[in-house]
């Protein structure tokens, strides 16, 4: 774990926030989690706010002109 800790470079922003999310995860009081389990919590912390985000391609609509066109070809 150290190596993957020590290969984020900490002027990187997302090294921030890696290392940021990583503090809620591995507390003094959880320090021994396995790597796998602590890879998993870390990508629900990053992807969790993707999910409540509407989805762009089925909210956008295409203009009647080019349905049309679409529909000829």
């Amino acid at each position: 774990m150290a190596l993957h800790l020590l290969a984020i470079p900490p002027s990187a922003a997302g090294g921030g926030r890696i290392f940021k999310a990583l503090k809620g995860i591995l507390t003094t009081r959880r320090n021994r989690v396995e790597m796998q389990r602590t890879d998993m919590q870390t990508r629900l912390v990053f992807n969790s706010p993707a999910l409540g985000r509407p989805d762009l391609f089925r909210a956008h609509s295409r203009p009647l002109a080019e349905q049309e066109m679409r529909r000829l070809l």
